[in-house]
């Protein structure tokens, strides 16, 4: 059972590790292909905002077909339909001829395939990894996603400013169809039908109302999920916004762009090899704290320092974004029930970027109207205000780790029973 139990978490960490790869490629791809075609912030910002608004319109779905159905099929599906769309704008921006609306339609299908795959890739982490090593097997796939972001924006940005956008998001789609394979072995691996999925006979809405009674029993779960949908809002809109625009107009541009998003991959990377084995005793008001960290590169931005500056400060932002997620994902694999993780996942997710679009859409104007400075550090007040606030509640910092077992240890893991 342990030898299979590592096969098919092999298989899982392998797909996962080659799509990112090619996703990384991404934001930089798509970033520069609204630049160049209208040079317009806001209209990025529409177009960031029309991916926001599909994942956030498709979670509750997403996380219930994930709890519902198997959730390799899923996968399965999600990547094969971006694979497709993305082949299809690729083309278009290699011959010139694509407009605002298909690059708006590209990123509006990535956020609907994110609210399907991300709540099942989510569910199915502590099904196939190792007996007792949920933490560290949710460490390795986000340092495996953290070490993609090192190498693969700085290549996007060299391969953008050289040939265009095009060839960007082309990498992003061939990589979506070359994990194909590794997810169809592993779900030839885990059995056409998961069991818990076939004996849960409650509709598509009742596994959301269901999801729902046990989110908001936690009060420490929504607490800090409607401090994230803060944080998100002005990460986000500073980052994938504001980031691109102050990097064309004070740096190298998509090259810049590049090597910020590399340093903060490589802050992942750090971020994850510590949380390989570093457990706190009270996990949730060390992941809250982190946070006021994600917001570094937007204040070294904000304060006009050199770039090799905006470096480090990416460096660092990237370090407390994954130290938060590895601890806050723990937690949530931890403290709630297996079979509505996937809701669960949906709901955080949900609530956390809840304000995301309006970042995005109204970033642009915002811009216009203030300025890029004054913008920044909107952005940045965004994020040190709410985890302030939520760090001194109570109900935050009581919460702790209710044990170093992991849930799945147990019961028999699903892939053996297949």
């Amino acid at each position: 059972m342990a030898a299979t139990g590592s096969t098919n978490y092999r298989l899982l960490y392998a797909a996962n590790a080659v799509s990112r790869t090619g996703s990384t490629f991404f934001p930089v791809g798509l970033a520069f292909a609204v630049l160049d075609l209208t040079g317009s912030a806001a209209d990025l910002g529409y177009t960031l905002g029309a991916s926001a608004l599909a994942e956030l319109g498709f979670l509750l779905v997403g996380g219930a077909a994930a709890d519902r159905w198997p959730r390799i099929r899923v996968l399965l599906i999600s990547a094969l339909c971006c694979a497709v769309i993305e082949v299809l704008t690729a083309t278009a921006l290699l011959l010139g001829s694509i407009h605002i609306w298909e690059l708006v339609a590209l990123s509006a299908t990535a956020g609907l395939s994110g609210a399907f795959s991300r709540p099942a890739a989510q569910g199915l982490i502590p099904m196939v990894a190792p007996a007792g090593r949920l933490q560290r097997s949710i460490a390795q796939i986000r340092l495996a996603n953290s070490t993609c972001f090192i190498v693969g924006p700085s290549l996007a940005g060299l391969l953008v400013a050289a040939t265009g956008p095009g060839w960007a998001i082309l990498i992003d789609a061939v990589s979506y169809a070359a994990a194909l394979p590794l997810l169809l072995r592993l779900r030839s691996r885990l059995g056409p039908v998961e069991p818990e999925e076939v004996e849960d006979s409650a509709g598509i809405f009742g596994q959301i109302r269901e999801g729902w009674t046990e989110f908001w029993s936690r009060p420490w779960l929504w607490t800090v999920v409607i401090q994230s949908a803060f944080v998100n809002m002005g990460d986000y809109a500073g980052f994938f916004l504001l980031m691109p625009v102050a990097t064309r107009e004070l740096y190298a541009g998509a090259s810049s762009l590049g090597f910020l998003i590399s340093a903060t991959g490589a802050g992942f990377v750090i971020g994850g090899l510590v949380g390989l084995s570093w457990k706190p005793r009270r996990p949730l008001p060390v992941a809250v704290a982190y946070l006021l960290g994600c917001g570094a590169p937007l204040l070294a931005l904000a304060l006009e320092q050199p770039f090799w500056v905006v470096l480090l400060a990416a460096l660092v932002g990237g370090f407390c974004s994954e130290q938060h997620g590895v601890h806050w994902d723990t937690l949530l694999q931890r403290h709630l029930p297996q079979r509505i993780i996937s809701r669960a996942y949906a709901y955080d997710q949900l609530g956390s970027e809840l304000f995301t679009p309006i970042g995005y859409f109204f970033g642009g104007a915002i811009l216009a109207a203030i300025g890029l400075v004054p913008a920044l550090w909107t952005c940045v007040g965004l994020i040190a205000v709410p985890t302030a606030l939520v760090f001194s509640f109570a109900v935050v910092r009581g919460v702790s780790d209710p044990g170093q077992e992991d849930p799945m240890t147990e019961e028999p893991a699903l892939d053996s029973v297949a």
